[in-house]
């Protein structure tokens, strides 16, 4: 019943592409990938008794607890949520004032549709910034604009290393760290190949961004990737690297991406590793296709068909699939290296997501929703 509750969600937007399901226990990934998830089924099967056990006061508690739960099982993964501290990317207290500017009607499109890097004189900026600073001075959500409603503090309730979504605004949230690893580790092996483009849909703050680019990173130094180049330069061994694109349909949360990578992790952007649009991430980002990996952070009822062609053959997606307040969850979604017109389905867990969907409905779905913070989107 399942199996076939499953197929249709998926079936429907395949048309005459095969689709074929593996369902039953244990939830494992099988061949070359075992390696990589270890006992992912054990840790499928503990993850629902296991939200908000993870928590810590400090990024390094956090993943030490993922660790000490099994959430975080390979090495390069715990290296690169080391290297990304969550407290750039979670809101915490009263929103600053921030003014980001509105483009006219007639550019908005134009500027969406752009990828935002930086300039050289912003990186120079950046370089100043990230060093030691006070932290009023160095705040890194500053970048959040919120409501101005002087009786509300959307944030106070936030902890970025408490292991559960966080609000960071525009009626959108963070997901549980220990989702997030469990993604990482699904898509790790997908991520360390050497010029692996990656796909992150609905990138929120960038947190999930940042960490597949370091994830790659750290793999590929484990590889042997660079024995074949005669002699390696920094830029041969850059062009190995994985670029990852992030798209949101907020644009203050594409530009606050930016920002907060800036602080965090720089080197991501001056090295273009990194990149972001504001657009509907239903589409994906065809300029850059095919992706090895695609995450994707938000439920779907149906898989989106853009999403699913422009994912490379021997590539992988992980997706939540079910409806809105019903039924989800995690799948990872291979694509056959020898037959690119197969899919195989794998269900990891049961999951609890907010819908994947464009931003006329997340706005529709919102209480109290701030004219004037409605405006700048």
């Amino acid at each position: 019943m399942e199996a076939n509750r499953t197929l249709r969600l998926v079936g429907s937007v395949l048309g005459g592409l095969a689709l074929v399901l593996h369902t039953g226990a244990p939830p494992v990934l099988r061949g070359s990938d075992h390696h990589a998830t270890g006992s992912l089924g054990f840790v499928v099967k503990r993850t629902r008794n296991m939200a908000w056990r993870a928590s810590g006061h400090t990024n390094a508690e956090l993943v030490h607890n993922l660790k000490r739960l099994g959430l975080i099982e390979s090495p390069v993964v715990e290296k690169a949520f080391l290297a990304v501290d969550r407290k750039y990317f979670v809101p915490v207290g009263r929103p600053a004032s921030v003014s980001l500017s509105t483009p006219s009607t007639s550019g908005q499109q134009q500027q969406q549709q752009q990828h935002m890097e930086p300039s050289a004189s912003a990186t120079a900026q950046v370089r100043e910034a990230s060093a030691p600073q006070p932290p009023a001075a160095n705040a890194p959500l500053s970048v959040f604009p919120g409501r101005q409603h002087e009786e509300r503090d959307e944030f106070a309730q936030n902890d970025p290393y408490e292991d559960s979504p966080q609000y960071i605004g525009y009626y959108a949230t963070i997901s549980a760290p220990h989702i997030q690893a469990m993604c990482a580790e699904l898509l790790r092996s997908h991520i360390g190949r050497p010029g692996a483009r990656v796909l992150d849909v609905g990138s929120g703050t960038g947190y999930l961004t940042a960490i597949f680019a370091k994830l790659g990173e750290f793999t590929l130094q484990l590889s042997d990737a660079t024995e074949d180049i005669a002699a390696p330069t920094p830029a041969t061994t850059r062009a190995l690297l994985p670029r990852v694109f992030g798209i949101d349909h907020v644009r203050p949360l594409v530009e606050a991406s930016l920002q907060n990578i800036r602080l965090s992790n720089p080197e991501l952007i001056d090295e273009q590793r990194v990149a972001f649009k504001a657009d509907d991430g239903r589409l994906g980002w065809p300029e850059y296709a095919p992706f090895d990996a695609i995450h994707v952070g938000a439920a779907a009822d149906v898989v989106p068909r853009a999403l699913l062609e422009q994912l490379k053959p021997g590539g992988r997606m992980v997706i939540p699939i079910g409806p809105e307040g019903g039924d989800q969850k995690l799948v990872a979604i291979d694509r056959d290296e020898t037959d690119p017109s197969k899919y195989i389905q794998k269900d990891i867990t049961g999951v609890r997501y907010v819908p994947l969907c464009d931003l006329a409905y997340q706005w529709q779905g919102a209480l109290n929703a701030d004219t004037e913070e409605e405006e700048k989107l």
